[in-house]
């Protein structure tokens, strides 16, 4: 599978559409939790504002310019709107970037995102032409877990975490815990690229609403860019992230709430 092409139709049943697209919604309590557990908002050694990812600075106002964000496989928006949510608190400006597959999301990412791009994320990011010459401060998201999959049939092919890391100097994304480790690739790539810190999510996390969950064991985790100088194979910290049930799971779809 080289990536997400939106082959079905418009007016396909939503239930077959969402199957075909890996759509997983994830609960906003858990992004919002997420987010304060890995990102950080403080002055830099200049006494400027700044924003710090997992304790490693990404971000300053001395920069003069926004700190820019991308939201990968957007879904409706959630991990966009509660960074948004966040830099507001803090008192960052920020600008929002969203790719998604599916067109029929467009109008609920316009209300968080300052551009919006529809199409699949590896074409997208993988053209130095298009969205691969753009550069982002953050990378945010729970994307397709097919698209950070390691294909030992198509070993040229880049999946998206490697790809996320050449155009961003951190990444947060949720995946499950065992997603860098079911393949030699993968573990090849983790080993060689240390995370700046892994979030582990406590018990069950519900993507379909409701209370059902597939009991499959999920983390967040991020990556900084410069931390590359780190031997290969080091050791990363991790915490155990305790959320009430309401906060892993969700009953209105996540970033289309009338007020999130």
């Amino acid at each position: 599978m080289s990536g997400q092409l939106d082959m079905l139709g418009s007016d396909a049943p939503d239930e077959e559409r969402e199957r075909e697209y890996e759509v997983d919604r994830t609960p906003r309590g858990l992004v919002r939790a997420a987010l304060e557990a890995h990102l950080a908002a403080r002055p830099d050694g200049a006494r400027r504002q700044a924003v710090y990812v997992a304790g490693h600075l990404v971000w300053s106002e001395f920069e003069g310019e926004p700190l820019r964000v991308l939201d990968v496989c957007a879904g409706s928006g959630v991990w966009a709107s509660e960074v948004v949510r966040w830099c507001d608190a803090h008192g960052i400006p920020v600008e929002i970037d969203a790719i998604e597959v599916r067109h029929e999301e467009r109008e609920h990412l316009e209300r968080v995102a300052q551009r919006v791009y529809i199409g699949d994320a590896l074409e997208l990011l993988g053209d130095d032409h298009y969205l691969g010459c753009l550069r982002w401060h953050i990378v945010v998201g729970n994307p397709a877990f097919s698209l950070l999959a390691w294909d030992p049939q198509d070993p040229a092919r880049i999946p998206l975490a490697p790809m996320l890391l050449e155009l961003a100097r951190a990444m947060i994304l949720l995946s499950t815990t065992q997603a860098f480790t079911r393949s030699l690739l993968a573990a090849g790539w983790l080993h060689a690229n240390p995370p700046a810190l892994e979030v582990r999510i406590a018990q069950t996390v519900s993507f379909r609403g409701g209370s059902k969950s597939d009991g499959i064991s999920y983390s967040v985790t991020s990556w900084v860019q410069h931390q590359r100088h780190v031997l290969p194979g080091t050791p990363w910290p991790c915490q155990v992230l305790v959320l009430p049930a309401e906060a892993r799971r969700w009953r209105e779809i996540p970033g289309r709430e009338a007020e999130p």
